[in-house]
Protein backbone atom coordinates (compact mmCIF):
# COMPACT_ATOMS: atom_id res chain seq x y z
CA UNK A 1 0.00 0.00 0.00
CA UNK A 2 1.29 3.47 -0.85
CA UNK A 3 2.40 5.35 2.23
CA UNK A 4 1.81 9.06 1.62
CA UNK A 5 4.01 10.01 4.56
CA UNK A 6 7.16 8.43 3.14
CA UNK A 7 6.78 9.12 -0.59
CA UNK A 8 9.42 11.38 -2.11
CA UNK A 9 9.54 13.61 -5.22
CA UNK A 10 5.77 13.43 -5.42
CA UNK A 11 2.86 15.90 -5.42
CA UNK A 12 0.21 14.68 -2.96
CA UNK A 13 -3.54 15.47 -2.90
CA UNK A 14 -4.08 18.74 -1.01
CA UNK A 15 -7.70 17.85 -0.18
CA UNK A 16 -9.38 15.64 2.42
CA UNK A 17 -10.26 12.40 0.63
CA UNK A 18 -12.62 11.45 3.47
CA UNK A 19 -14.97 14.20 2.26
CA UNK A 20 -15.06 12.84 -1.30
CA UNK A 21 -18.39 11.51 -2.57
CA UNK A 22 -18.86 9.54 -5.78
CA UNK A 23 -20.86 11.31 -8.48
CA UNK A 24 -19.38 9.72 -11.61
CA UNK A 25 -19.07 6.06 -12.53
CA UNK A 26 -16.72 4.85 -15.25
CA UNK A 27 -16.77 1.67 -17.31
CA UNK A 28 -13.34 0.67 -18.63
CA UNK A 29 -10.59 1.51 -16.12
CA UNK A 30 -7.59 1.28 -18.43
CA UNK A 31 -4.46 3.39 -18.36
CA UNK A 32 -6.05 6.15 -20.44
CA UNK A 33 -8.94 6.67 -18.03
CA UNK A 34 -6.56 6.93 -15.09
CA UNK A 35 -4.36 9.41 -16.96
CA UNK A 36 -7.26 11.51 -18.26
CA UNK A 37 -10.77 11.66 -16.75
CA UNK A 38 -9.74 10.89 -13.15
CA UNK A 39 -6.76 13.22 -13.56
CA UNK A 40 -9.06 16.13 -14.42
CA UNK A 41 -11.30 15.53 -11.39
CA UNK A 42 -8.19 15.30 -9.22
CA UNK A 43 -6.96 18.57 -10.69
CA UNK A 44 -10.29 20.22 -9.86
CA UNK A 45 -10.15 18.90 -6.29
CA UNK A 46 -6.63 20.26 -5.91
CA UNK A 47 -7.87 23.69 -7.07
CA UNK A 48 -9.98 23.99 -3.86
CA UNK A 49 -13.30 23.82 -5.71
CA UNK A 50 -15.63 22.64 -2.94
CA UNK A 51 -18.32 21.30 -5.30
CA UNK A 52 -15.68 18.91 -6.72
CA UNK A 53 -16.16 16.74 -3.61
CA UNK A 54 -19.50 15.63 -5.12
CA UNK A 55 -17.81 14.32 -8.27
CA UNK A 56 -15.45 11.59 -7.16
CA UNK A 57 -15.02 8.59 -9.45
CA UNK A 58 -16.03 4.96 -9.06
CA UNK A 59 -14.27 3.07 -11.84
CA UNK A 60 -13.79 -0.50 -12.90
CA UNK A 61 -13.92 -3.15 -15.55
CA UNK A 62 -16.59 -5.55 -16.78
CA UNK A 63 -14.46 -8.11 -18.54
CA UNK A 64 -10.85 -8.47 -17.45
CA UNK A 65 -7.94 -7.07 -15.45
CA UNK A 66 -9.13 -8.06 -11.99
CA UNK A 67 -5.49 -7.78 -10.85
CA UNK A 68 -5.53 -4.01 -11.49
CA UNK A 69 -8.68 -3.72 -9.38
CA UNK A 70 -7.06 -5.71 -6.56
CA UNK A 71 -3.93 -3.55 -6.75
CA UNK A 72 -5.96 -0.34 -6.57
CA UNK A 73 -8.01 -1.64 -3.64
CA UNK A 74 -4.79 -2.47 -1.81
CA UNK A 75 -3.64 1.12 -2.46
CA UNK A 76 -6.87 2.66 -1.10
CA UNK A 77 -7.63 3.61 -4.75
CA UNK A 78 -4.53 5.82 -4.92
CA UNK A 79 -2.06 5.57 -7.79
CA UNK A 80 0.91 7.41 -9.25
CA UNK A 81 0.67 9.54 -12.39
CA UNK A 82 4.04 10.16 -14.02
CA UNK A 83 4.38 12.81 -16.73
CA UNK A 84 7.50 13.41 -18.75
CA UNK A 85 8.79 15.60 -21.54
CA UNK A 86 11.97 17.53 -22.34
CA UNK A 87 11.69 19.41 -19.01
CA UNK A 88 11.96 16.16 -17.04
CA UNK A 89 9.74 13.89 -14.94
CA UNK A 90 6.90 14.88 -12.61
CA UNK A 91 5.03 12.58 -10.22
CA UNK A 92 1.69 13.09 -8.51
CA UNK A 93 -0.59 10.87 -6.48
CA UNK A 94 -4.14 10.81 -7.85
CA UNK A 95 -6.76 10.75 -5.10
CA UNK A 96 -10.02 11.37 -7.01
CA UNK A 97 -10.84 7.67 -7.35
CA UNK A 98 -13.30 6.86 -4.55
CA UNK A 99 -13.83 3.17 -5.24
CA UNK A 100 -13.25 0.44 -7.83
CA UNK A 101 -15.21 -2.59 -8.98
CA UNK A 102 -14.73 -5.76 -11.01
CA UNK A 103 -17.88 -6.96 -12.76
CA UNK A 104 -16.43 -9.84 -14.77
CA UNK A 105 -17.64 -13.44 -14.63
CA UNK A 106 -21.27 -12.38 -14.27
CA UNK A 107 -20.66 -10.26 -11.16
CA UNK A 108 -22.66 -7.32 -12.47
CA UNK A 109 -25.42 -6.82 -9.93
CA UNK A 110 -23.42 -4.57 -7.59
CA UNK A 111 -22.39 -2.43 -10.56
CA UNK A 112 -26.02 -2.15 -11.71
CA UNK A 113 -27.04 -1.12 -8.19
CA UNK A 114 -24.31 1.55 -8.12
CA UNK A 115 -25.26 3.07 -11.49
CA UNK A 116 -28.92 3.12 -10.48
CA UNK A 117 -28.11 4.96 -7.24
CA UNK A 118 -29.31 8.59 -7.33
CA UNK A 119 -25.87 9.85 -6.22
CA UNK A 120 -24.40 8.81 -9.59
CA UNK A 121 -25.21 11.56 -12.09
CA UNK A 122 -22.72 10.84 -14.88
CA UNK A 123 -21.44 7.59 -16.40
CA UNK A 124 -18.33 7.81 -18.57
CA UNK A 125 -16.95 5.16 -20.91
CA UNK A 126 -13.64 4.04 -22.41
CA UNK A 127 -14.55 0.62 -23.80
CA UNK A 128 -12.93 1.03 -27.27
CA UNK A 129 -14.85 1.12 -30.52
CA UNK A 130 -15.74 -2.57 -30.39
CA UNK A 131 -17.35 -2.19 -26.94
CA UNK A 132 -20.36 -0.37 -28.43
CA UNK A 133 -21.39 -3.17 -30.83
CA UNK A 134 -22.43 -0.55 -33.35
CA UNK A 135 -21.91 -0.56 -37.11
CA UNK A 136 -20.22 2.85 -37.41
CA UNK A 137 -21.37 3.31 -41.02
CA UNK A 138 -25.06 2.98 -40.08
CA UNK A 139 -24.84 3.83 -36.35
CA UNK A 140 -27.08 0.83 -35.65
CA UNK A 141 -26.61 -1.65 -32.83
CA UNK A 142 -25.47 -5.07 -34.06
CA UNK A 143 -28.43 -6.97 -32.63
CA UNK A 144 -27.16 -10.22 -34.12
CA UNK A 145 -23.81 -10.12 -32.28
CA UNK A 146 -23.53 -13.11 -29.91
CA UNK A 147 -22.67 -10.85 -26.93
CA UNK A 148 -25.78 -8.71 -27.47
CA UNK A 149 -27.97 -11.78 -28.00
CA UNK A 150 -26.60 -13.26 -24.77
CA UNK A 151 -27.44 -10.07 -22.85
CA UNK A 152 -30.97 -9.89 -24.25
CA UNK A 153 -31.52 -13.53 -23.33
CA UNK A 154 -30.15 -13.06 -19.80
CA UNK A 155 -31.13 -9.54 -18.87
CA UNK A 156 -30.61 -10.17 -15.15
CA UNK A 157 -26.86 -10.66 -15.68
CA UNK A 158 -25.70 -8.63 -18.68
CA UNK A 159 -22.01 -8.72 -19.62
CA UNK A 160 -21.59 -5.88 -22.15
CA UNK A 161 -21.29 -2.19 -21.35
CA UNK A 162 -24.46 -1.54 -23.35
CA UNK A 163 -26.47 -4.25 -21.59
CA UNK A 164 -25.26 -3.18 -18.14
CA UNK A 165 -26.09 0.46 -18.91
CA UNK A 166 -29.64 -0.30 -20.04
CA UNK A 167 -30.41 -2.60 -17.11
CA UNK A 168 -29.06 0.06 -14.73
CA UNK A 169 -31.22 2.71 -16.39
CA UNK A 170 -34.21 0.38 -16.08
CA UNK A 171 -33.63 0.20 -12.33
CA UNK A 172 -33.33 4.02 -12.13
CA UNK A 173 -36.56 4.31 -14.14
CA UNK A 174 -38.38 1.92 -11.82
CA UNK A 175 -37.15 3.58 -8.61
CA UNK A 176 -36.43 7.32 -8.58
CA UNK A 177 -36.42 8.28 -12.30
CA UNK A 178 -33.49 10.69 -11.88
CA UNK A 179 -31.88 11.66 -15.16
CA UNK A 180 -28.38 10.51 -16.06
CA UNK A 181 -25.66 11.78 -18.40
CA UNK A 182 -23.89 9.07 -20.40
CA UNK A 183 -20.58 10.37 -21.74
CA UNK A 184 -18.48 8.39 -24.19
CA UNK A 185 -14.75 9.14 -24.08
CA UNK A 186 -13.70 6.79 -26.88
CA UNK A 187 -12.03 7.83 -30.12
CA UNK A 188 -15.03 7.80 -32.43
CA UNK A 189 -16.73 10.60 -34.36
CA UNK A 190 -20.14 11.36 -32.86
CA UNK A 191 -19.35 9.06 -29.94
CA UNK A 192 -22.33 10.38 -27.99
CA UNK A 193 -24.72 9.63 -30.85
CA UNK A 194 -23.25 6.14 -31.22
CA UNK A 195 -23.68 5.42 -27.50
CA UNK A 196 -27.25 6.75 -27.60
CA UNK A 197 -28.13 4.66 -30.65
CA UNK A 198 -26.85 1.51 -28.95
CA UNK A 199 -28.57 2.20 -25.62
CA UNK A 200 -31.94 3.21 -27.11
CA UNK A 201 -32.04 0.27 -29.52
CA UNK A 202 -31.16 -2.21 -26.77
CA UNK A 203 -33.73 -0.64 -24.44
CA UNK A 204 -36.40 -0.90 -27.14
CA UNK A 205 -35.85 -4.64 -27.22
CA UNK A 206 -36.74 -5.03 -23.54
CA UNK A 207 -39.13 -2.14 -22.72
CA UNK A 208 -40.35 0.54 -25.13
CA UNK A 209 -41.48 2.79 -22.27
CA UNK A 210 -37.97 2.60 -20.82
CA UNK A 211 -36.49 3.55 -24.20
CA UNK A 212 -38.84 6.53 -24.39
CA UNK A 213 -37.87 7.68 -20.86
CA UNK A 214 -34.15 7.38 -21.66
CA UNK A 215 -34.59 9.34 -24.89
CA UNK A 216 -36.48 12.14 -23.13
CA UNK A 217 -34.53 12.35 -19.85
CA UNK A 218 -30.95 11.20 -20.34
CA UNK A 219 -28.29 12.95 -22.39
CA UNK A 220 -25.42 11.59 -24.45
CA UNK A 221 -22.92 14.39 -25.05
CA UNK A 222 -20.08 13.74 -27.45
CA UNK A 223 -16.50 14.35 -26.36
CA UNK A 224 -13.00 14.61 -27.77
CA UNK A 225 -10.23 13.31 -25.50
CA UNK A 226 -6.50 13.57 -26.09
CA UNK A 227 -3.48 12.35 -24.18
CA UNK A 228 -0.84 9.87 -25.30
CA UNK A 229 -0.71 7.06 -22.73
CA UNK A 230 1.68 4.22 -23.62
CA UNK A 231 1.40 0.78 -22.03
CA UNK A 232 3.31 0.55 -18.76
CA UNK A 233 6.35 -1.74 -18.79
CA UNK A 234 8.28 -3.39 -15.97
CA UNK A 235 11.04 -0.89 -16.70
CA UNK A 236 8.59 2.01 -16.22
CA UNK A 237 7.45 0.62 -12.86
CA UNK A 238 11.04 0.12 -11.69
CA UNK A 239 12.15 3.60 -12.75
CA UNK A 240 9.23 5.25 -10.95
CA UNK A 241 9.80 3.12 -7.85
CA UNK A 242 13.38 4.41 -7.78
CA UNK A 243 12.13 8.00 -8.14
CA UNK A 244 9.34 8.03 -5.53
CA UNK A 245 10.71 5.42 -3.15
CA UNK A 246 7.74 3.02 -3.32
CA UNK A 247 6.46 0.27 -5.61
CA UNK A 248 3.17 1.00 -7.42
CA UNK A 249 1.94 -1.58 -9.93
CA UNK A 250 -1.16 0.50 -10.84
CA UNK A 251 0.72 3.62 -11.92
CA UNK A 252 0.32 5.30 -15.30
CA UNK A 253 2.93 7.18 -17.32
CA UNK A 254 1.97 9.81 -19.86
CA UNK A 255 2.90 13.15 -21.43
CA UNK A 256 2.32 16.61 -19.96
CA UNK A 257 -0.23 17.50 -22.64
CA UNK A 258 -3.90 16.72 -22.03
CA UNK A 259 -7.11 17.91 -23.69
CA UNK A 260 -10.80 17.27 -23.13
CA UNK A 261 -13.50 18.94 -25.22
CA UNK A 262 -17.12 18.13 -24.30
CA UNK A 263 -20.49 18.98 -25.80
CA UNK A 264 -22.19 20.94 -23.01
CA UNK A 265 -25.34 18.82 -22.69
CA UNK A 266 -25.68 17.38 -19.19
CA UNK A 267 -28.91 16.01 -17.73
CA UNK A 268 -28.25 16.25 -14.00
CA UNK A 269 -25.45 18.72 -13.26
CA UNK A 270 -21.73 18.48 -13.91
CA UNK A 271 -18.39 19.37 -12.28
CA UNK A 272 -16.94 22.80 -13.12
CA UNK A 273 -14.15 21.31 -15.21
CA UNK A 274 -13.81 24.50 -17.22
CA UNK A 275 -11.80 25.72 -14.21
CA UNK A 276 -9.10 23.16 -15.09
CA UNK A 277 -8.98 23.80 -18.85
CA UNK A 278 -11.70 21.42 -20.07
CA UNK A 279 -13.48 23.03 -23.01
CA UNK A 280 -17.30 22.91 -23.11
CA UNK A 281 -18.68 23.62 -26.58
CA UNK A 282 -21.98 23.56 -28.44
CA UNK A 283 -20.53 21.87 -31.54
CA UNK A 284 -18.02 19.08 -30.96
CA UNK A 285 -17.70 17.90 -34.56
CA UNK A 286 -14.79 20.14 -35.69
CA UNK A 287 -12.72 19.09 -32.67
CA UNK A 288 -13.49 15.41 -33.28
CA UNK A 289 -12.49 15.76 -36.92
CA UNK A 290 -9.31 17.62 -35.97
CA UNK A 291 -8.14 14.84 -33.67
CA UNK A 292 -9.33 11.85 -35.68
CA UNK A 293 -7.72 13.02 -38.92
CA UNK A 294 -4.61 14.86 -37.75
CA UNK A 295 -3.59 12.93 -34.62
CA UNK A 296 -5.20 9.50 -34.93
CA UNK A 297 -4.77 9.34 -38.70
CA UNK A 298 -1.08 10.21 -38.31
CA UNK A 299 -0.71 7.69 -35.48
CA UNK A 300 -1.99 4.88 -37.69
CA UNK A 301 0.38 5.84 -40.52
CA UNK A 302 3.22 5.83 -38.01
CA UNK A 303 2.06 2.51 -36.53
CA UNK A 304 1.73 0.38 -39.66
CA UNK A 305 4.48 1.87 -41.81
CA UNK A 306 6.81 2.41 -38.87
CA UNK A 307 6.36 -1.10 -37.49
CA UNK A 308 6.79 -2.62 -40.95
CA UNK A 309 10.00 -0.60 -41.33
CA UNK A 310 11.26 -2.19 -38.10
CA UNK A 311 10.89 0.94 -35.94
CA UNK A 312 9.50 0.00 -32.54
CA UNK A 313 8.42 3.34 -31.01
CA UNK A 314 6.79 6.54 -32.27
CA UNK A 315 9.76 8.74 -31.40
CA UNK A 316 12.08 6.48 -33.40
CA UNK A 317 9.72 6.76 -36.38
CA UNK A 318 9.31 10.53 -36.29
CA UNK A 319 13.04 11.12 -35.73
CA UNK A 320 13.74 9.93 -39.29
CA UNK A 321 13.54 12.85 -41.72
CA UNK A 322 11.61 10.71 -44.22
CA UNK A 323 8.80 9.97 -41.75
CA UNK A 324 8.81 13.49 -40.27
CA UNK A 325 8.27 15.04 -43.71
CA UNK A 326 5.75 12.36 -44.73
CA UNK A 327 3.60 12.78 -41.61
CA UNK A 328 3.76 16.58 -41.74
CA UNK A 329 2.70 16.48 -45.39
CA UNK A 330 -0.24 14.22 -44.46
CA UNK A 331 -1.31 16.53 -41.64
CA UNK A 332 -1.19 19.78 -43.63
CA UNK A 333 -2.13 18.64 -47.13
CA UNK A 334 -4.59 15.78 -46.46
CA UNK A 335 -6.01 16.11 -42.95
CA UNK A 336 -6.15 19.86 -42.23
CA UNK A 337 -8.19 20.88 -45.32
CA UNK A 338 -10.87 18.35 -44.32
CA UNK A 339 -11.43 19.99 -40.90
CA UNK A 340 -14.18 22.62 -41.14
CA UNK A 341 -15.79 24.88 -38.56
CA UNK A 342 -12.98 25.29 -36.04
CA UNK A 343 -12.92 28.49 -33.95
CA UNK A 344 -10.58 31.16 -35.35
CA UNK A 345 -8.37 30.67 -32.28
CA UNK A 346 -7.47 27.11 -33.40
CA UNK A 347 -4.73 26.93 -36.04
CA UNK A 348 -4.21 23.60 -37.83
CA UNK A 349 -0.59 24.60 -38.56
CA UNK A 350 0.09 25.16 -34.85
CA UNK A 351 -1.76 21.95 -33.99
CA UNK A 352 0.40 20.00 -36.46
CA UNK A 353 3.61 21.44 -35.00
CA UNK A 354 2.51 20.50 -31.48
CA UNK A 355 1.66 16.96 -32.61
CA UNK A 356 5.07 16.48 -34.20
CA UNK A 357 6.71 17.67 -30.98
CA UNK A 358 4.57 15.28 -28.93
CA UNK A 359 5.32 12.37 -31.25
CA UNK A 360 9.06 13.07 -30.87
CA UNK A 361 8.93 12.73 -27.06
CA UNK A 362 11.60 10.07 -26.36
CA UNK A 363 10.41 9.44 -22.81
CA UNK A 364 7.01 7.98 -23.76
CA UNK A 365 8.35 4.97 -25.70
CA UNK A 366 4.92 4.54 -27.32
CA UNK A 367 5.08 1.25 -29.21
CA UNK A 368 4.00 1.21 -32.85
CA UNK A 369 2.54 -2.28 -32.42
CA UNK A 370 0.36 -1.04 -29.54
CA UNK A 371 -1.11 1.73 -31.71
CA UNK A 372 -1.62 -0.81 -34.53
CA UNK A 373 -4.04 -2.88 -32.43
CA UNK A 374 -7.67 -3.19 -33.60
CA UNK A 375 -6.99 -1.69 -37.01
CA UNK A 376 -10.24 -3.10 -38.40
CA UNK A 377 -12.11 -0.79 -36.00
CA UNK A 378 -9.80 2.22 -36.29
CA UNK A 379 -9.08 2.46 -40.03
CA UNK A 380 -12.68 3.27 -41.06
CA UNK A 381 -12.71 6.30 -38.77
CA UNK A 382 -9.13 7.48 -39.13
CA UNK A 383 -8.56 7.06 -42.88
CA UNK A 384 -11.59 6.00 -44.87
CA UNK A 385 -13.69 9.14 -44.38
CA UNK A 386 -10.77 11.23 -45.60
CA UNK A 387 -10.11 8.82 -48.47
CA UNK A 388 -13.75 8.97 -49.55
CA UNK A 389 -13.65 12.79 -49.63
CA UNK A 390 -10.39 12.84 -51.62
CA UNK A 391 -11.70 10.36 -54.19
CA UNK A 392 -14.96 12.29 -54.55
CA UNK A 393 -13.10 15.57 -55.06
CA UNK A 394 -10.60 13.88 -57.44
CA UNK A 395 -7.65 14.85 -55.25
CA UNK A 396 -4.39 13.01 -54.70
CA UNK A 397 -4.71 10.27 -52.09
CA UNK A 398 -1.32 8.58 -52.46
CA UNK A 399 -0.42 9.06 -48.77
CA UNK A 400 -3.47 7.12 -47.62
CA UNK A 401 -2.89 4.49 -50.31
CA UNK A 402 0.62 4.02 -48.91
CA UNK A 403 -0.90 3.75 -45.44
CA UNK A 404 -3.26 0.98 -46.60
CA UNK A 405 -0.36 -0.78 -48.33
CA UNK A 406 1.60 -0.60 -45.09
CA UNK A 407 -1.34 -1.96 -43.11
CA UNK A 408 -1.78 -4.93 -45.47
CA UNK A 409 1.94 -5.70 -45.25
CA UNK A 410 1.86 -5.32 -41.45
CA UNK A 411 -0.96 -7.88 -41.34
CA UNK A 412 1.42 -10.47 -42.78
CA UNK A 413 2.92 -10.72 -39.29
CA UNK A 414 6.46 -9.97 -40.54
CA UNK A 415 8.26 -6.66 -41.04
CA UNK A 416 10.47 -5.78 -44.00
CA UNK A 417 13.42 -7.39 -42.20
CA UNK A 418 11.42 -10.61 -41.70
CA UNK A 419 11.09 -10.03 -37.94
CA UNK A 420 7.81 -11.01 -36.27
CA UNK A 421 5.11 -8.41 -35.67
CA UNK A 422 2.45 -8.59 -32.95
CA UNK A 423 -1.06 -8.46 -34.43
CA UNK A 424 -4.08 -7.95 -32.18
CA UNK A 425 -7.31 -7.44 -34.08
CA UNK A 426 -10.84 -8.94 -34.17
CA UNK A 427 -10.17 -9.91 -37.81
CA UNK A 428 -6.65 -11.27 -37.38
CA UNK A 429 -7.79 -14.78 -38.39
CA UNK A 430 -9.09 -13.32 -41.66
CA UNK A 431 -5.77 -11.56 -42.27
CA UNK A 432 -3.84 -14.76 -41.66
CA UNK A 433 -6.11 -16.71 -44.02
CA UNK A 434 -5.60 -14.17 -46.81
CA UNK A 435 -1.82 -14.19 -46.40
CA UNK A 436 -1.80 -18.00 -46.32
CA UNK A 437 -3.70 -17.99 -49.61
CA UNK A 438 -1.55 -15.56 -51.59
CA UNK A 439 1.49 -13.34 -51.72
CA UNK A 440 0.47 -11.54 -54.90
CA UNK A 441 -0.01 -7.78 -54.33
CA UNK A 442 -3.10 -7.42 -56.50
CA UNK A 443 -4.85 -10.43 -55.03
CA UNK A 444 -3.92 -9.30 -51.51
CA UNK A 445 -5.53 -5.90 -52.13
CA UNK A 446 -8.64 -7.53 -53.62
CA UNK A 447 -9.03 -9.80 -50.59
CA UNK A 448 -8.36 -7.12 -47.97
CA UNK A 449 -10.65 -4.52 -49.54
CA UNK A 450 -13.36 -7.20 -49.76
CA UNK A 451 -13.51 -7.32 -45.93
CA UNK A 452 -16.99 -5.88 -45.45
CA UNK A 453 -16.37 -5.21 -41.75
CA UNK A 454 -13.89 -2.50 -42.83
CA UNK A 455 -14.53 -1.42 -46.42
CA UNK A 456 -17.75 -0.42 -48.15
CA UNK A 457 -18.47 -1.50 -51.72
CA UNK A 458 -17.32 1.83 -53.12
CA UNK A 459 -13.77 1.02 -52.00
CA UNK A 460 -13.94 -2.70 -52.85
CA UNK A 461 -15.04 -1.87 -56.43
CA UNK A 462 -12.62 1.02 -57.00
CA UNK A 463 -10.18 -0.37 -59.57
CA UNK A 464 -7.91 2.70 -59.57
CA UNK A 465 -7.59 2.70 -55.77
CA UNK A 466 -6.71 -0.99 -55.73
CA UNK A 467 -4.13 -0.51 -58.48
CA UNK A 468 -2.41 2.27 -56.54
CA UNK A 469 -2.34 0.30 -53.26
CA UNK A 470 -0.93 -2.72 -55.14
CA UNK A 471 1.74 -0.53 -56.70
CA UNK A 472 2.83 0.71 -53.27
CA UNK A 473 2.89 -2.81 -51.80
CA UNK A 474 5.29 -3.83 -54.55
CA UNK A 475 7.35 -0.65 -54.13
CA UNK A 476 7.70 -1.10 -50.36
CA UNK A 477 8.68 -4.73 -50.83
CA UNK A 478 11.38 -3.86 -53.32
CA UNK A 479 12.72 -0.57 -51.92
CA UNK A 480 11.67 -0.45 -48.26
CA UNK A 481 9.35 1.98 -46.47
CA UNK A 482 11.72 4.95 -46.13
CA UNK A 483 12.66 4.98 -49.81
CA UNK A 484 8.99 4.98 -50.84
CA UNK A 485 7.72 7.68 -48.49
CA UNK A 486 10.58 10.10 -49.13
CA UNK A 487 9.45 10.55 -52.74
CA UNK A 488 5.85 11.47 -51.90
Amino acid sequence: MLNLQTLKNCQLPNYDRNKLNAGILHIGIGAFHRAHQIYYIDKLLNSNNTDAFNWGYISGTIRSNSKLIDDLKNNDCLYTLSTNDESGYNYRIIGALKDVYFAGNGQTQELINTISNHSIRIVTYTVTEKGYYVDLSTQKLNISHPDIIADLNNISAPRTAIGITVVSLKKRYETHKEALTLLSCDNMPNNGKILKAAVIEFANKIDKNLAKWIDENCTFPSAMVDRIVPAVTDETIKNIENAIGQYDSSLVATEEFAQWVIEDNFANGRPALEEVSVEFVSDIEPFEKLKLTMLNGSHSLIAYLGAYAGLKTVDKVISTKEFYNFIKKYMLEIAAPLVKGLPASVSTNTYADKLLTRFANPYLKHRTEQIAMDGSKKIPQRWLGSLKSLIKEKKNYNILAIGLAGWILFCSGKDQNNHSLEISDPLQANYKAIWNETNDAKILVDRFLALEEIFSKEFADNFELKQIISKYIEAIRSKGVLEVIKNI
